[in-house]
């Protein structure tokens, strides 16, 4: 029991930075779209 409540620990904090990453280039990339439309108008 104790093995299985310590893997869950290390498993949460690589999905956490993973989803991080990705939220920050989905940003980026959203940016990077507005200023795009912006210099279109």
């Amino acid at each position: 029991q104790d093995n299985k409540s310590k893997e869950p620990k290390y498993g949460t904090p690589e999905d956490c930075t993973t989803g991080i990453l990705e939220d920050s280039e989905e940003l980026q990339a959203i940016k990077e779209r507005l200023e795009k439309i912006r210099t279109i108008k």
